[in-house]
């Protein structure tokens, strides 16, 4: 049986499309999904990749047909900042963790987190809005990821953040998205050789504290 093979852009030599992706990322996952539809196949160096923004191949890949699917080597890259959690694991680990989860996602449960979201997000609009009107840039990136970490810090532990706390902890995210997207796109190149030679930065993030892995719970008798 033939099997169909996806459009894409066809990249440079060697190193593929990972000139483009390290330029403007989200640019290129947009206009790549937008030239070529829900399914598209490129190469990032050695490494043979797909973009899917299909809304019904993305449910088959996370729900319908989830087993064939796993976090293969770049989901590791990210083991240093996230641990061994959900976003990392596969199989029977993913498993046993999801069902300790599930509790939390009941419909329930995510229905009180809307007047949460509301109400933070009528903060960061009036605040916006006093800016609009005294004719004051407004920093959209920052003031989302400051929104998203006052949301989360409100849903999970019921208190208010300072906003000089979120802007210290945006700084810290960026500067770890910003090292962990580096190794991503150094990781198809050389058979990531890069992200594994004596650098600075190289020592420096293989010497930094990782996130520690969940811990079992010793069976009670």
């Amino acid at each position: 049986m033939h099997t169909p093979i996806a459009p894409g852009p066809s990249g440079w030599p060697l190193v593929g499309v990972l000139p483009a992706v390290a330029r403007d990322t989200l640019g290129f996952f947009t206009a790549t999904s937008a030239r070529y539809g829900g399914i598209a196949r490129f190469r990032g160096g050695r490494e043979l990749c797909h973009l899917v923004t299909q809304p019904e191949a993305i449910g088959h890949i996370y729900q319908t047909d989830a087993e064939r699917y796993c976090k293969g080597k770049f989901y590791q890259l990210l083991s240093a900042a996230l641990g061994e959690g959900l976003v990392t694991r596969n199989g029977e680990d993913w498993r046993r963790q999801r069902r300790l989860m599930s509790p939390a996602f009941q419909k329930k449960r995510a229905d009180a987190w809307l007047d949460i979201i509301e109400g933070q997000t009528d903060v960061l609009m009036a605040a916006w809005e006093t800016k609009i009107a005294g004719g004051q840039p407004v920093e959209l990136a920052g003031d989302m990821l400051n929104l998203i970490q006052a949301t989360t810090v409100r849903i999970l532990f019921g208190r208010e953040v300072d906003y000089a706390v979120t802007s210290t902890m945006a700084d810290t995210v960026q500067d770890i998205n910003t090292h962990l997207m580096r190794q991503i796109l150094q990781q198809p190149l050389l058979g990531g050789l890069l992200n594994r030679l004596p650098t600075t930065r190289y020592r420096a993030s293989s010497t930094a504290p990782r996130a520690n892995p969940p811990q079992k719970t010793p069976a009670r008798s």
